[in-house]
C-alpha cells in the first residue's frame, strides 16, 4: 500500500492508468481503476483530513491488506 500524500503523486497514478486507488473514510473502503472519472484533484485537497488516497498495485492485494473493499460505481474494478 501507498499512501498518496500530494496532488502531483495523484497526477502521476492516474496518468500511469495502472493499479487502483482506494479511498478510506470512516465508511468502507471504496476501490476506482486509477483512470476513474470520480477521482477529482480537488476533491484530494479539501478532503484529504476526512479520508485518505491509497494506491494498490492489483486488487488482490488491495483485499488482503484492507479486507471487503466497496467497488465505484462508475469504474467498478
Amino acid at each position: 500500500m501507498v499512501k498518496i500524500e500530494s496532488v502531483e503523486e495523484l497526477r502521476k497514478i492516474k496518468e500511469s492508468d495502472f493499479g487502483f486507488v482506494i479511498l478510506l473514510s470512516e465508511s468502507m473502503p471504496i476501490i476506482h481503476t486509477t483512470n476513474c472519472k470520480l477521482i477529482f484533484e480537488n476533491d484530494f485537497l479539501q478532503n484529504n483530513k476526512i479520508q485518505s488516497h491509497h494506491w494498490f498495485s492489483t486488487h488482490l492485494l488491495a483485499e488482503k491488506e484492507l479486507g471487503d473493499l466497496k467497488s465505484c460505481k462508475l469504474c467498478n474494478p
